[in-house]
């Protein structure tokens, strides 16, 4: 497995892409799990709603859980991005 945390920080913004490709690279080899709130990373056109957990931080506790329905099929018809 490998963990990437916020790979956009402290790099070019010009190279966000090449790290996003290199993580698409990373994933057919291992699991990959990446924390971010870059809308660049997110919007990478192969990453789908299946791929996607939501963190939050509720009453004292980290709950993680897929997007809503609503969200998937906004995400499966192109209505909105990951990053949005």
């Amino acid at each position: 497995m490998l963990v990437i945390e916020e790979p956009e920080t402290s790099i070019h913004a010009g190279a966000v892409g090449a790290v996003v490709d290199l993580i698409r690279h990373a994933t057919r080899a291992t699991q990959v799990v990446v924390t971010t709130h870059s809308p660049e990373v997110l919007d990478a056109d192969w990453i789908e709603g299946r791929h996607l957990r939501i963190v939050e931080w509720e009453g004292g506790a980290t709950g993680i859980a897929r997007p809503s329905q609503a969200t998937g099929q906004a995400l499966r018809e192109g209505i909105m991005g990951a990053g949005s």
